[in-house]
């Protein structure tokens, strides 16, 4: 597939996120077990890399690193027309505190918000197919590089984080002009940070619902 390219891609905002989602990860002591447990984390997958960038075979690293890159997936989320208000709940607590906040809308004014777990979507292009996806792969090599320690689930959060990005980039230079908002519920997981990251370079009001104790790492 050719990828439209007046896609822009934000550096700065790409690499806010990738602080952002590691932020949580490395603020984490036990986070590979937390998502082993949860069944989301294939440690073997990562070991090759995590081998790599411990005896420093950079060469090695950065070929591992940029070919799961080029072989994400985007995806194009199918926007009913006329909505105006996107929101992004996954779980059940994040899904109780928007039927919350809809709740309390609805006293006001008429709501017309869209969640996007909800929303159709096609399997688009591989990351590798955009323009910037070389600058991409840069951007998260220095990421990596500037750690002294990489785990897995560091590793497994950033690529889900990169293909949340473009997918959301893909989605919203597309259909953006109808948007005016975003609500999120989660600060820290891959997804909504990329949707929060797109959502500011496309100048998108951004409402984030808080649902627990304020600590040092979140929000």
């Amino acid at each position: 597939m050719v990828v439209n390219k007046k896609i822009i891609f934000d550096r700065g905002r790409f690499r806010q996120g990738l602080d952002r989602v590691a932020k949580v990860v490395e603020g984490t002591a036990n986070y590979d077990w937390i998502l082993n447990s949860n069944g989301h984390l294939d440690k073997d997958k990562y070991s090759h890399a995590i081998s790599a960038h411990v005896d420093g075979r950079i060469e090695e690293l950065t070929a591992i690193v940029s070919h799961e890159i080029r072989n994400c997936k985007t995806v194009q989320y199918l926007l009913p027309v006329g909505v105006r208000t996107i929101s992004y709940a996954s779980t059940k607590n994040n899904k109780r505190e928007l039927s919350f906040l809809k709740r309390k809308l609805a006293k006001y004014v008429k709501t017309n918000i869209c969640e996007l777990t909800e929303c159709k979507r096609i399997i688009n292009s591989s990351i590798a197919d955009y323009p910037s996806s070389i600058e991409a792969e840069r951007i998260v090599m220095e990421f990596v590089l500037e750690r002294s320690r990489i785990t897995s689930s560091l590793l497994r959060q950033i690529l889900m984080y990169v293909s949340a990005y473009y997918s959301f980039l893909l989605t919203f230079s597309i259909q953006a002009e109808f948007i005016q908002g975003l609500i999120l519920a989660n600060d820290h997981s891959p997804i909504p940070v990329a949707l929060s990251m797109v959502g500011a370079q496309f100048g998108l009001c951004r409402v984030y619902l808080q649902h627990a104790e304020v600590t040092e790492i979140f929000p």
